[in-house]
This record gives C-alpha cells, structure tokens and sequence, in this order.
C-alpha cells in the first residue's frame, strides 16, 4: 500500500489517500476458440497457464490484454530461462539441483469440468513448439548441472527433455533428437560453462544394447539416457516399453539408431486427447498425434501417488533445454 497526502505550505492536510498495488501472476492465456477468460480480471482468474519462476514470455501483461480487448489470439510465445555465467557455482546451476520448472493450468476449471473435477471427459491438448537453437548451437550459454543423487555424473543442460505432464501421474515429452543425432554423427559446437566445446558420443559408453547413449565434452561424461527419454511422441518413462506398446507400434522392433532418426525432428504441433476414469491419478489412456503418425498408450502411470497433483496440466520444461512453446490449446468434452 502507498499512503499520499496533499499539504498547504502551512502543514495542513487537503486530502489523503491510499493506494494499492498488486502484482499479478503472469499467465500464457489457453488459444483453444471456445475458452473463455475476462481480461479484465485479475490474471489469476484467466483461463491459461501460470508461469512460475524460471520462465520468459514475449508478450507483456498489458500487450496480452489488449490483444485479448480486440479479439486476437496471438499471446506470444514462453520458454525457460537461460543460465548465466552469474547463476553457476562451480559448474552447477545454483538453486534446485533439477533446475526445471512447470506452467501450469487448471483442468478442473474448464468448461465442462466443474467443481466436481474430471469425471470422464476426453481432455484434448494441442501445442505447437519448436527449438531455438538446434542443431549446431553456438549462441546459448549452457552449463553442466550435477546430478542430485550422482555427485560424479552431470545432466547436460541442452539435452534436458521437456513435455506435457497430467496430474503429474504421466508426461508425454518433448525432445529435441535431432540435435542429439547431430553429436552422435560427428560433434556438434556449443557453449558450455562461457567455451565453445564440441559434444559427441562418449568412447567408453556409446551406442549399447540396453538402448542407452551416453554424451560428453571436453573429456566430461554426462549421464546415460534410455532412448525411450530421446523422442518426442512418447510417454515419459525409465524403460523401452512405450516404443512397443502404441497402436500403430511407430518404432516397434527398430533398433536404436532407426528409433531416433524415424523420431519426430525439430519443431512439431502435438495432439494429445487423454482420458481416465473418475479416479485421480490415472491410469490414462494417451492417443498422441505428431508427424504424421498417431499412436495410442493404454495404462499410463507413473510416478509417486503421493505427489499427485489432481486436475493439474503442465508445460514442463528444463531451464535452458531450448525448448519454445509458441502455442498451446486445452478443452474438453
């Protein structure tokens, strides 16, 4: 609150008043045509995502509502921020060792929903994304960040997935395999810790049986990730089983290398539906529509029930993965 007062020269008080201000949270409006949101209204009551710390949107808080007042949809694009040099502390980002952050909208308060939350509607979700700087990154700024429960292995910043998470209970991710088959093929440049390093496949590790690929740079492992974690499409999980399992078994029986150059490359426009019972938490039933080719994961579920967070939809993303979410609609029916 600001209190002013107007005085004569003498000392006297005319008038007074006070003043409050508040700061909203800044929310990536939903671009789905049937939702409705007053721009008027604290953004807090808007229909969209709220983006927490962590996360850049190109379009101000006045530039969105007055988008809003003339009838447009055009709400700009979000992304997760870049580390600077200032933010590292010997090699590590500082703040949580995971350094990822999620926007976040309400499924119960879609039209439709109610107070009584999800009771067996189909949930239709549709982004469209792409990456900044992929492949061949010379102009960002990436650090290694220390595993939290590994000291001696490091999370690559780049190569961090990003994806659509429901409840919390499954994700389907984001990822951006074509720069990862530009190392893979020879080395791609990027900046990392403020020097240009080439990245590639680690000699000792490479290309295994399990399916796993493991990268490094300037002598510097980085830790192992299954291929089920390097496609776009696919539900989020630590084994292979979601390659096998899609109703159009898109990369049933292909070995590693014929997965992730058959993957969805570049920037995409996502169709998820996903529908469970009344019961928070899943399973789910996910049917993802990218590339050309649509696949259908039953049972879905992963997770701690315990960290479940009912009827919440979220854009999730690594800090400085490269990620851009330029649009992103959410109904039901």
């Amino acid at each position: 609150n600001v209190y002013w007062q107007l005085r004569t020269g003498g000392g006297t008080t005319i008038a007074s008043d006070t003043v409050s201000i508040n700061v909203e949270s800044m929310v990536w409006p939903n671009q789905d045509a049937s939702a409705e949101w007053d721009p008027e209204a604290p953004s807090t009551h808007w229909n969209g995502f709220v983006l927490p710390e962590g996360w850049f949107i190109s379009k101000s808080l006045t530039d969105i509502i007055v988008e809003k007042r003339a009838g447009g949809s055009n709400f700009g694009y979000i992304r997760t921020e870049y580390p600077q040099e200032s933010q590292t502390t010997a090699g590590r980002w500082e703040g949580t060792p995971n350094q990822n952050s999620d926007a976040t909208l309400d499924l119960y308060a879609l039209a439709g929903m109610g107070s009584e939350g999800w009771t067996g509607e189909t949930v239709r979700i549709e982004v469209t994304y792409e990456f900044e700087q992929s492949p061949n990154i010379t102009t960002g700024d990436y650090v290694d960040v220390q595993h939290p429960t590994k000291p001696n292995l490091y999370k690559e910043g780049f190569f961090h997935n990003s994806g659509i998470k429901i409840e919390n209970m499954a994700e389907i991710q984001i990822y951006d395999t074509a720069a990862l088959l530009d190392s893979i093929n020879g080395g791609s440049s990027e900046t990392i810790d403020g020097a240009v390093e080439t990245v590639n496949l680690d000699a000792g590790h490479n290309v295994n049986t399990p399916g796993t690929v493991n990268l490094d740079h300037g002598g510097a492992d980085w830790e192992a990730e299954q291929v089920s974690a390097l496609i776009s499409g696919i539900p989020y999980n630590t084994n292979n089983e979601h390659l096998n399992m899609g109703v159009g078994e898109t990369y049933a029986g292909q070995t590693f290398m014929q997965r992730l150059t058959n993957a969805p490359q570049g920037g995409q426009t996502m169709i998820i539906e996903v529908t469970r019972g009344t019961t928070p938490g899943g399973p789910y039933t996910l049917t993802v529509t990218i590339d050309g080719h649509t696949d259908t994961f039953a049972n879905v579920q992963r997770g701690d029930l315990n960290k479940m967070d009912p009827g919440k939809l979220y854009l999730q993303s690594h800090w400085g993965s490269g990620v851009k979410f330029t649009s992103a609609e959410v109904s039901c029916n």
